[in-house]
C-alpha cells in the first residue's frame, strides 16, 4: 500500500535525509530506471540543475522512503520558460520494483505534479509501459520530438 511511504520534496542538496548524498540518488535512479536509464553523469547533471540556486534553474527531487530507505525517486527541473515551453520538465522517475509498493511510481508522478508550479513536460520511450500511467495522470501526446546531434569535431 502506497500510504506506508514517506514522501520528501528536496530543493537543496543539503536537505537530503541523513546519510544520503546526491551520488546515492544518482545510483538509485541509474539502477532502477533499468534499460531506460541514462548514464550517471547525465543523471547527476539533472540533480545539480534541480538543486541550483541560479536564476532560471532549479526544481526539486522527490523521494519515496519506506523504513528510512529510498524506494522511489523523481527529478523535476524548471525550464525557466513559460507558455510555448512548459515551466517544468519531469526528467526521471523510478521505483525499486522489489521493495516499493505497487503504484509508487504513479504516486511519485502525481505528487511531483502537485509540487510543481505551471505545466510539466516529460519524454518517454514508445515501448515504455509507464506511458499508460502518464496518460491516466493527464499527460497527452503533443509532439514527436526529433533531435539533431552535432557531429564530434575532428582532431
Amino acid at each position: 500500500m502506497v500510504s506506508l511511504l514517506t514522501y520528501l520534496k528536496i530543493t537543496e542538496e543539503k536537505d537530503l535525509p541523513d546519510g544520503l548524498v546526491a551520488g546515492d540518488v544518482v545510483d538509485f535512479l541509474h539502477e532502477h530506471l533499468g534499460r531506460f536509464s541514462d548514464d550517471r553523469t547525465s543523471i547527476a547533471r539533472a540533480l545539480e540543475y534541480a538543486f541550483s540556486p541560479e536564476a532560471g534553474k532549479g526544481g526539486f527531487v522527490l523521494l519515496a522512503e519506506q523504513g528510512g530507505e529510498t524506494v522511489g525517486a523523481a527529478v523535476m527541473n524548471r525550464t525557466g520558460m513559460s507558455g510555448y515551453i512548459p515551466e517544468n520538465y519531469l526528467v526521471y522517475v523510478a521505483a525499486d520494483r522489489r521493495r516499493a509498493p505497487l503504484g509508487t511510481g504513479a504516486e511519485l508522478v502525481r505528487r511531483a505534479l502537485e509540487e510543481s508550479e505551471g505545466d510539466v513536460a516529460l519524454h518517454v520511450e514508445p515501448d515504455n509501459a509507464a506511458r499508460r500511467i502518464y496518460s491516466r495522470l493527464g499527460f497527452a501526446k503533443v509532439y514527436i520530438e526529433m533531435r539533431w546531434k552535432r557531429p564530434p569535431e575532428e582532431e
